[in-house]
């Protein structure tokens, strides 16, 4: 090889500084400019692609997405009083509603609903939401039974429902509390019955004559605990049934064979508790061996002019707990006739001058006894003239064993007559009429009686034992002579009650 040559071929083969950078960036920038074209060309194609393809929902706004809160109704019970033991009643469908501030997102809690009492995290009832697809509320059917081992009963409680265990977009919530009353199950067991032992013969068992006392005694049993139930009230409602007011009252259930009885029974009952006067719905309260007892008669109408109180059976309903317990019991009372003969009675008048009659005068009233009570009638009046216009309001008390007439105020109240008890007394308001005579001689219509609820001395709940009716009239001189009697005089219903028996006179003076 030439010198000439081979200097040519060294000089194309030799390398300069820096050649390998300027080949590696050429290589780098080919390759930029391929991808290029490349990714150009891809873009193009989905472009194509996508065009004209529908667009998806928007995705939802960030308020949307975040748990909602919920509100659960308070539990309904209308009675508020609990049953320990018996099945859950008055909650049967508990709402949960969804109350998102935007109504439009709002939708169906899922999960479940606790019945819970004084806050227990433990529920006593439980009920699973159904899976409904809309709407923003839910409910589902709670059944169960209240607990029996609450440590004390009655006792109140507070009851709240709960919803829990979310399977859905909601936060647990609690309704507000409703304040319960938890009782015992309570039955009347045995059943209530009335017993006659008053009257004679003694096997009128159930049977009681129109007017006359008969006992009726309640036994109420604790099913819960298995014990007679202690200070439980029970109010009494008898049915009216036939002629005559149905009157329950307190009993003392003291001995009828006590002269003396206790003061804080008798005492109580019969001069200072109001709400013992007789009326057609009374309440006892159960002792320790859980019974309780109430006085029954059928006495005559207030205000009505019946001539008779009418027999037949009479029916009760007894209820305890606020009517939590209601059961009707019929014909534990059979109401007869007059068995032992019509009861004696006292008559007598307070009278003044007609209105606008001048030639009457008479000396007011004057007070007279009658056993341990004290009456006013009129004793005397003076007519001027052959005749005079008067108006005159008769009295009618029965004269039996009577608790205005046999029992002293206390304390201590004593009651006599050898009837201790009083309630067994028989007395009762008397039916029938009054006609006034003039030593003998009619001088007015027949006056209807009506009966009187407060007789003084008779407390305000001592049962009726008079009755009264008033009556404008004349009398004229009947013969001669100065001084006659005027008598206010009884005549019985039929069948007879009472049957006339002590008339207090007026004594009419005539003078000219």
């Amino acid at each position: 090889m030439s010198v000439s040559f081979y200097r040519l071929w060294r000089l194309l083969n030799a390398r300069q500084r820096s050649q390998g950078l300027v080949e590696f960036g050429l290589i780098a920038a080919t390759t930029a400019f391929v991808c290029i074209l490349g990714l150009g060309a891809l873009t193009d194609a989905q472009k194509a692609y996508f065009t004209g393809l529908s667009l998806s929902r928007p995705v939802p706004t960030a308020p949307g997405s975040l748990l909602h809160p919920t509100l659960v109704d308070t539990p309904s019970c209308s009675l508020k009083t609990v049953f320990l033991g018996s099945t859950i009643a008055c909650v049967t469908s508990p709402i949960v509603h969804d109350v998102f501030s935007n109504n439009s997102d709002r939708d169906p809690p899922w999960g479940t609903i606790g019945l819970h009492i004084d806050g227990n995290v433990t529920p006593l009832a439980t009920c699973t939401l159904p899976h409904v697809a809309t709407g923003s509320q839910n409910s589902c059917t709670l059944v169960g039974t209240w607990p029996t081992t609450l440590s004390t009963a009655p006792a109140t409680h507070t009851v709240t429902l709960r919803y829990e265990s979310p399977e859905s977009n909601h936060l647990v919530s609690s309704s507000d509390g409703l304040t319960a009353t938890f009782y015992p199950q309570y039955q009347f067991s045995p059943a209530p019955v009335c017993e006659n032992k008053t009257e004679v013969p003694p096997l009128l068992l159930n049977q009681v004559e129109v007017g006359h006392p008969i006992l009726c005694t309640v036994s109420v049993y604790d099913g819960t605990h298995l014990t007679p139930a202690n200070g439980v009230d029970v109010q009494w409602t008898a049915s009216v049934m036939g002629n005559g007011t149905p009157e329950l009252s307190c009993a003392t259930g003291a001995d009828r064979l006590l002269v003396a009885v206790d003061p804080s029974l008798v005492g109580g009952i019969l001069y200072t508790n109001a709400g013992c006067k007789p009326a057609p719905t009374q309440q006892c309260t159960t002792k320790s061996d859980g019974k309780c007892s109430v006085v029954f008669r059928r006495g005559r109408d207030f205000g009505a002019a019946l001539s008779s109180l009418s027999a037949g059976q009479q029916d009760f309903t007894l209820s305890v707990v606020y009517g939590a317990l209601t059961q009707p019991f019929q014909s534990l009372a059979m109401v007869v006739g007059p068995i032992t003969g019509p009861h004696g009675t006292s008559t007598w008048s307070v009278c003044a001058p007609a209105t606008g009659v001048t030639n009457v005068t008479y000396d007011g009233v004057a007070t007279f006894p009658i056993r341990n009570a004290d009456f006013k009638s009129t004793p005397e009046m003076t007519i001027y003239g052959s005749s005079g216009t008067i108006t005159c309001t008769a009295t009618v008390i029965d004269m039996d064993g009577n608790a205005a007439l046999d029992c002293s105020a206390g304390p201590p109240a004593l009651c006599t007559s050898g009837k201790g008890d009083p309630d067994r007394y028989d007395a009762h308001a008397p039916v029938g009429s009054v006609t006034w005579k003039l030593s003998g001689t009619p001088m007015s219509a027949a006056c209807v009686l009506n009966r009187v609820d407060m007789l003084p001395p008779q407390a305000p709940n001592q049962t009726p034992y008079a009755a009264q009716c008033t009556l404008t009239f004349t009398v004229t001189h009947p013969s001669e002579g100065a001084d006659f009697l005027l008598d206010a005089v009884y005549s019985g219903g039929s069948p007879p009650t009472h049957q006339n028996g002590i008339n207090i006179h007026t004594r009419i003076e005539f003078s000219t």
